[in-house]
């Protein structure tokens, strides 16, 4: 019988352990409009804007946000139409992570009220219905300062390479500065679960919000975006090889 319980309360330690943990913060007089618009920049991963990092995420994310993809401002069209911002963005976020200097000025081109980053700590889990691309251990760099006076994912460093960790931050294009934050660790290995708790979380901050794209930032020949199609800012070290220009 001692035996029995032990099992169970070791069962039920490790349950507690694996359930997705998602905080949110907000600034001062945040209310949580409904139907707002959010133009999402992109995902940090591992010191660095990540093509990579954002394709597991975008399935669920688009979907909290309204569409089946959304348009992110990180990658091809950025390089090619807007290329002194893009150097400046990619040399920026690898020094220094993802700013208020930053968000100032990418936030002109945004058609939404609000600029949504993303940043992933190390491991990304995987999803029972996609593939998830693994970008490479790097040295990681900050996430995100400024805004409410603090790191964006602000959870301690994971020691375990298990450990999921996910923040979206909301600039406000109005406001100019970081109005709310939604905060995810997670010790469990579906990405499923993780994103549903996320997203639920998301919509409360913002109910009923959809995602816009970008101003000055058209969509390639081969499609949105959001599905995947563009480089990385390392030059394609984490594009998928199917994805490579052909010969």
């Amino acid at each position: 019988m001692r035996l029995v319980c032990a099992l169970a309360l070791a069962c039920i330690a490790a349950c507690v352990d694996e359930a997705p943990n998602v905080r949110v913060e907000t600034a001062v007089g945040f209310a949580s409009p409904r139907n707002a618009t959010v133009s999402v920049f992109g995902a940090f991963h591992d010191g660095r804007m990540s093509v990579d990092a954002w394709r597991p995420l975008s399935p669920s994310i688009s979907r909290a946000l309204g569409k089946d993809a959304c348009e992110v401002a990180w990658g091809d069209a950025l390089r090619e139409q807007k290329p002194d911002l893009a150097d400046f963005v990619d040399q920026s976020t690898r020094e220094n992570g993802i700013t208020d200097e930053l968000l100032e000025k990418v936030a002109p081109l945004a058609r939404g009220d609000y600029v949504m980053t993303l940043v992933v700590y190390r491991y990304i889990p995987k999803s029972r219905t996609r593939l998830v691309v693994r970008a490479a251990p790097q040295a990681r760099g900050v996430g995100r300062r400024g805004g409410m006076g603090r790191t964006q994912g602000s959870y301690p460093a994971p020691e375990e390479s298990h450990v999921f960790e996910l923040s979206a931050g909301f600039w406000s294009v109005r406001e100019k500065k970081l109005v709310a934050e939604v905060s995810l660790r997670y010790d469990g290995d579906d990405l499923d679960v993780a994103s549903a708790a996320f997203v639920a979380k998301l919509r409360a901050v913002l109910p009923g919000a959809k995602c816009v794209g970008w101003n000055g930032l058209e969509e390639p020949a081969s499609g949105p975006l959001g599905q995947g199609d563009v480089q990385d800012g390392d030059g394609g070290a984490d594009r998928h090889e199917d994805d490579a220009a052909p010969n």
